[in-house]
């Protein structure tokens, strides 16, 4: 008997998961194909992976950039407080061909993440002067903590100590677990995937960060654990802590967030020629800087 199989006489069937089996929830179906429309067509259509693909698709992140805005400032007002939640987050590594970045985004109704701000310092600034900027920037938008991943080691966490920043690996609780997991940067990527199919964020006007997420590659792997990231020849540094920051302001039972109570909020949006230029207090607008110094006289400066 022959263990050969004859391609003449082999049936093979290819069709949608509502097809093959009705009793499926079509409306989940539904949702995952929103939500990753990658992985939905390689689990429910029958539509094999390629090898690697862009991560994001260009028309979700035009949709998300607020065009014109290149940073977002807090400009705080006396009177009653409020709660304002922020997260930050930092591609450490820096050294070589990376860049050390900082990401802000805050946190509003129904998890969606605005980015406030984006920077990438100088590859050839020292670690120390890029970690005292970092941490000067974090206070001012009311922060003490700040989430990384696992690059850098303790001397990362040592240099931000000493500026009064607590500089933490971000986490996730997996399902019925009590200990939470540090997740890298492709894993994140990947989970953010629905918030820019869903529209659920808002990004900066930043050139730098804009072509770092379309360039951003997804990998197939083995058992669909794909992988995510930059291409071989490309950066994103950037990228990583923008999606990072947004992606805690989704997730916040997963993060230790900064409910820092303040005077109430106006944001105020920074438009600027130069978006990557360096801001100090409202930054250009003649308008905003006259609010701004008036507030600070007013010595209920809080940070």
């Amino acid at each position: 008997m022959s263990l050969l199989i004859d391609p003449r006489r082999t049936l093979v069937v290819r069709a949608p998961t509502e097809r093959m089996n009705p009793s499926h929830d079509a409306a989940a179906i539904a949702l995952e194909r929103q939500r990753d429309p990658v992985n939905a067509a390689a689990e429910y259509d029958g539509i094999p992976r390629s090898d690697s693909s862009l991560l994001y698709e260009e028309a979700w992140i035009e949709a998300a950039v607020d065009r014109g805005i290149f940073q977002r400032d807090p400009i705080t007002q006396h009177g009653a407080g409020e709660h304002v939640k922020r997260f930050a987050w930092s591609d450490t590594s820096g050294g070589g061909r990376c860049q050390m970045t900082l990401a802000i985004a805050r946190q509003e109704r129904g998890g969606r993440g605005v980015l406030e701000y984006a920077k990438g310092f100088a590859r050839r600034e020292k670690r120390q002067v890029v970690v005292a900027e970092i941490a000067q920037t974090l206070k001012r938008y009311h922060l003490s903590v700040l989430h990384r991943d696992q690059y850098g080691g303790d001397l990362v966490t040592a240099l931000f100590a000493e500026h009064g920043i607590t500089a933490q690996y971000a986490h996730k609780r997996e399902a019925g677990g009590t200990d939470p997991v540090k997740v890298n940067t492709s894993y994140v990527f990947l989970e953010s995937v629905s918030l820019f199919a869903t529209g659920r964020l808002s990004l900066l006007d930043h050139p730098q960060l804009v072509q770092e997420l379309l360039q951003l590659e997804r990998r197939a792997g083995q058992a669909g654990n794909d992988k995510a990231g930059k291409p071989p020849t490309g950066f994103d540094d950037l990228a990583a802590a923008a999606v990072g920051a947004l992606w805690l302001c989704a997730r916040p039972g997963d993060a230790k967030s900064e409910p820092v109570q303040v005077f109430p909020t106006v944001f105020a949006d920074a438009r600027r020629a130069d978006p990557l230029a360096s801001l100090t207090g409202a930054g250009g607008d003649p308008d905003m800087q006259r609010e701004w110094d008036l507030f600070k006289a007013s010595g209920r400066f809080p940070f």
